[in-house]
């Protein structure tokens, strides 16, 4: 980390180390198994400033999103709707930097479901299926020899955003 965060004072037109920094500490938080939540803050201090060097890079927000999202987790319940806040914040940023991204959308509809906007839940989460659903077929039109289609978002996700389309439209009709 200090090589990294000298690397950002020498160079400070390049996001570059700053995003790497970011990674870096939020890869410890996950080999810790979230024992240490400074790890998080350090992450998110880093891509903050890695995004204030260039923000267009949408993994700086997508990778600020997981730090907020595991800030939320790890967090007393009083200080979870700010982090939750800022991950939502976040997550908008990312998918208007990178619109045609399933992942983004998905990952903005699970913290708008955590904040109790269904509507826009929903809509990430159609978004997302859209986007999916987009992919595959141009995978078939590609590869009709192939008899397993590649997903992008995984069969997994993609059937969890099926099912909470459907539970959360169900919910907004009562």
């Amino acid at each position: 980390h200090k090589l990294l965060d000298e690397a950002g004072r020498d160079d400070p037109l390049s996001a570059a180390a700053l995003s790497l920094n970011g990674r870096l500490y939020l890869h410890h938080f996950q080999l810790t198994q979230g024992k240490n939540p400074d790890l998080l803050l350090r992450a998110a201090e880093s891509l903050q400033a890695a995004i204030g060097r260039n923000n267009a890079a949408f993994k700086d927000y997508e990778r600020l999103i997981d730090a907020y999202s595991a800030l939320a987790d790890v967090s007393r319940e009083q200080e979870k709707t700010g982090w939750l806040n800022k991950a939502f914040e976040a997550a908008g940023q990312a998918v208007e930097r990178y619109p045609g991204c399933d992942r983004l959308h998905f990952k903005l509809a699970q913290i708008a479901e955590q904040q109790g906007r269904n509507d826009t839940a929903i809509e990430q989460y159609k978004k997302a299926i859209e986007i999916e659903e987009q992919y595959r077929s141009q995978f078939r039109l590609m590869y009709p020899e192939r008899q397993n289609i590649v997903s992008r978002m995984g069969e997994q996700a993609y059937q969890f955003a099926v099912e909470r389309v459907k539970d959360l439209s169900g919910k907004s009709d009562e």
